[in-house]
């Protein structure tokens, strides 16, 4: 058996949670490509937590071992301290028994500074090390409010953080600023591999089959304006602007134009009672729909909108913006105009940015947008245009199966240098 690759992520398919999606496109990928991969992650569902998957099988070629944990899902801080601590133990003698010399291991952060124990398995195994970085921990817990992430502690993490970091043959993110930050700490340019997130670009179409019918379905009028979210809402998110945005809207008279919320997470909650509080009657909640009508959700709404707040930029990227683009729907995002998600919304004509806590502009904007279905239009069709040449599935992908081919080459070449002088 060839060099292998083994993952090491909390969760993976069929879980959907996007850190469980992206993984699996990647080493579903890789497999098809002809690449041994092994996936080492946990026996649990984020969104059904008393749901146990089976503890190993073989899916499309990938091998999967799952691992059991301590609890599960969206818990207290306490037990999902204890859920992550015993994965950590789990999974890590999983990967110690799994991996081999000549062997690639990859440590996603989820959980949070998973790369820490991976890389001791990595280098007493004599395999090539990669982390891949969708959030930075411990800095985005700490600006979350996260206590045991800042002072000293969150220094002396970041610090472990970081020698896992230089110890990697690559570490691989999914932003420039995320990029710029590692490099600030002290990680080499050329350990940075920059791979953007991406959506399922072929099943979000514009205008998908079904959606016409499930507008009609959830309340809508084909003269209706939908300004909709799809996906978690979560602390990283700011939702008082478009909140404050409909109050405006509302007592302006503009009956046509509805908000669309789909999904959920921990700000679910508060997005209920800053609503109610505002009197507001012109938005409504809807579930996570099945993978299977993603696409005819998306295309429900006519605007999207996508926040961040601007001092996390960086240390997360939101993806939200591929899943909008690959719909043919404009986004307006709330957050800082230089950040990330601002940059590609200019770049590609796709959409308009609005800072946070700026109501009226967002207002004003979402008015724009409604009014000029033209202008509507050709943003959406600017955004699907940057997903089909560039931000696509299959770009990041095969820049993937490359990153794997170059280090399995490279460990076949010292195991070569080896032979040859022994």
């Amino acid at each position: 058996m060839g060099a292998r690759v083994i993952f090491c992520n909390r969760f993976f398919w069929p879980d959907e949670s996007a850190t469980a999606q992206i993984l699996s496109d990647v080493a579903f990928d890789l497999a098809a490509r002809g690449q041994p991969v092994t996936v080492v992650t946990s026996q649990l569902s984020y969104s059904d937590p008393k749901r146990h998957l089976a503890a190993r099988e073989e899916v499309a070629g990938v091998q999967i071992l799952r691992v059991r944990t301590w609890g599960g899902g969206r818990q207290a801080l306490l037990a999902k301290a204890a859920h992550f601590v015993t994965f950590y133990m789990a999974a890590s003698t999983a990967a110690w028994r799994e991996v081999r010399r000549g062997d690639v291991l990859v440590a996603k952060t989820d959980p949070p500074l998973l790369s820490i124990p991976m890389m001791l398995v990595a280098r007493m195994r004599g395999a090539k090390f990669v982390v891949w970085i969708q959030d930075l921990y411990p800095e985005l817990a700490g600006r979350l409010g996260v206590a045991i992430a800042r002072g000293l502690t969150g220094r002396f993490l970041a610090m472990l953080r970081n020698k896992s970091l230089k110890a990697a043959s690559a570490n691989v993110v999914i932003g420039k600023r995320m990029l710029s930050i590692l490099c600030s700490q002290g990680v080499r340019e050329d350990q940075i591999v920059m791979i953007p997130n991406w959506t399922a670009d072929r099943a979000l179409l514009p205008n998908a089959s079904g959606h016409q019918s499930l507008r009609k379905e959830w309340g809508f009028a084909s003269s209706d304006t939908i300004v909709g979210y799809s996906g978690n809402l979560g602390r990283a998110h700011d939702v008082d602007t478009i909140l404050h945005a409909a109050k405006e809207l509302q007592l302006s008279g503009r009956s046509d134009i509805h908000f669309l919320f789909v999904g959920g997470g921990k700000t679910r909650e508060y997005l209920y009672q800053r609503a109610s509080t505002l009197g507001l009657g012109n938005i409504a909640y809807r579930p996570y729909v099945e993978r299977s009508r993603l696409g005819e959700s998306m295309a429900v709404a006519d605007i999207h909108w996508l926040s961040l707040k601007p001092d996390l930029e960086g240390m997360i990227v939101p993806s939200k913006f591929y899943g909008i683009a690959a719909s043919a729907r404009p986004a307006i995002f709330v957050g800082s105009p230089t950040g990330e998600i601002a940059e590609l919304l200019e770049k590609h004509g796709a959409g308009l940015t609005c800072p946070v806590g700026n109501s009226a502009l967002l207002a004003q904007q979402i008015v724009q947008l409604a009014d000029d279905p033209e202008f509507r239009t050709r943003l959406g069709r600017n955004g699907r245009r940057a997903i089909d040449e560039s931000l696509n599935q299959r770009v990041s992908t095969s820049a993937w199966a490359s990153l794997i081919n170059r280090l399995v080459s490279q460990m076949d070449t010292r195991k070569n240098l080896w032979r040859d002088s022994a």
